[in-house]
């Protein structure tokens, strides 16, 4: 997850916001890295302010673009990628 090349914190924060949900998993070294990013800034819109991303969108009079990206269980489903494409994960058709 990144920028270009570059790594971008609020992906980082993400992950480890969402790895975070599973405390018994054995995390690599990149997912202690991310869990703890998460740690460091528990409320999401602290982190975007944070982010270059989420500096130049406030610095292009978009701010409220990053406050509504920094919004945390808001939906009750779950994206996954199908065939290139982001559908809403069905668990009747998961495969094993």
């Amino acid at each position: 997850a990144g920028t270009g090349a570059g790594v971008a914190l609020e992906d980082v924060w993400a992950a480890g916001a969402l790895i975070g949900h599973f405390p018994a998993a054995e995390w690599s070294d990149a997912a202690q890295t991310a869990f703890g990013v998460s740690r460091a800034w528990p409320i999401a819109l602290d982190a975007l302010r944070c982010s270059e991303n989420g500096r130049a969108l406030g610095s292009a009079g978009r701010f409220a673009d990053v406050e509504w990206c920094a919004q945390v269980d808001r939906l009750q489903t779950v994206g996954c990628m199908e065939a290139g494409v982001v559908r809403r994960w069905n668990p009747e058709t998961l495969s094993a």
